[in-house]
């Protein structure tokens, strides 16, 4: 990836947010493809279960192994080993929604939806080395909070650790919050313009910061339609999820390509019958 032709943020926005055209935008995308994005968020919800499921039972074992006895050095090492399956897990989580958002960019911009591209980009050697370092920044800062909680319980009495703990807490979750919101632009930068992780952070910080207060708004009511599904037992989420990725994208196609994605064409109308021919009335008997 040449660094040399990483694209900067433009001077003055070119693109507002206007929440009425982005949703009405996101629907006219997702209604002809629904298929196919409900599909697609189905695989994808499937491989995190999964992925899930492989961390909670080896989680389990390290915990059975490491945590019986009374040695500390050993319990203190079995949590370090956990610290290390979470920071996988995390980035293994993060590389599934990469394949989602790569499968729907596309689809958005009229393609037909293809199922392999939530997968086929592992082959592109250069673009997984981007995705594997954006991912690790972002599991290596979720981690920090365990890592230090780790080490207040392992070197303070419990009562001033766990005061420590609330502490850190909530000034790592508002931190790691305005993180999210600053970056939120990186990864379809990566996946769309093959920008090199460190260079699409610092452009999604840059542009967020050129209209600050409605992507933040954008963010935060896109994330409430995203899990709004979630209230129906969980299923809705196919449906709210998917949408609420395609609102994303295009707000992303909006600020960095200039405008929102172009609506589906309409089928053409099928032609008209031709009009019967009029009636010619009777000619008079000739005389």
């Amino acid at each position: 990836m040449n660094s040399e032709t990483t694209p900067t943020a433009p001077e003055t926005p070119a693109f507002k947010i206007d929440f009425g055209a982005i949703y009405s935008r996101a629907l006219d995308i997702f209604k002809p493809k629904l298929q196919f994005f409900l599909v697609a968020t189905l695989l994808v919800i499937a491989a995190m279960i999964a992925i899930s499921i492989v961390y909670g039972i080896t989680a389990a074992i390290i915990g059975l192994i490491f945590g019986l006895g009374k040695v500390t050095v050993l319990k203190f090492i079995g949590a370090l080993i956990g610290l290390v399956l979470g920071f996988a897990a995390t980035v293994a989580f993060m590389l599934v929604g990469a394949g989602m958002m790569r499968a729907f960019l596309p689809a958005i911009r009229g393609g037909a939806g293809n199922f392999e591209d939530l997968y086929t980009f592992y082959k592109d050697h250069s673009l997984l080395k981007q995705l594997l370092i954006y991912a690790g920044i972002y599991a290596a800062i979720s981690l920090v909070s365990s890592l230090v909680n780790l080490l207040l319980v392992s070197i303070l009495p419990i009562k001033v650790a766990l005061t420590l703990m609330g502490l850190f807490g909530l000034v790592f979750s508002l931190a790691m919050c305005a993180f999210l919101v600053l970056t939120a632009f990186a990864l379809p930068l990566i996946l769309d313009k093959k920008m090199e992780a460190i260079a699409a952070l610092k452009l999604s910080y840059e542009q967020v910061l050129r209209d600050p207060v409605m992507i933040i708004i954008f963010i935060v009511v896109n994330g409430i339609v995203g899990l709004i599904g979630s209230i129906a037992l969980g299923i809705g989420v196919v449906v709210t999820i998917p949408f609420a990725t395609i609102a994303f994208l295009c707000v992303y196609e909006g600020i960095f390509n200039g405008a929102l994605p172009a609506a589906p064409a309409l089928p053409a109308a099928p032609p008209e019958a031709p009009a019967p021919p009029a009636e010619q009335p009777p000619q008079p008997p000739a005389a």
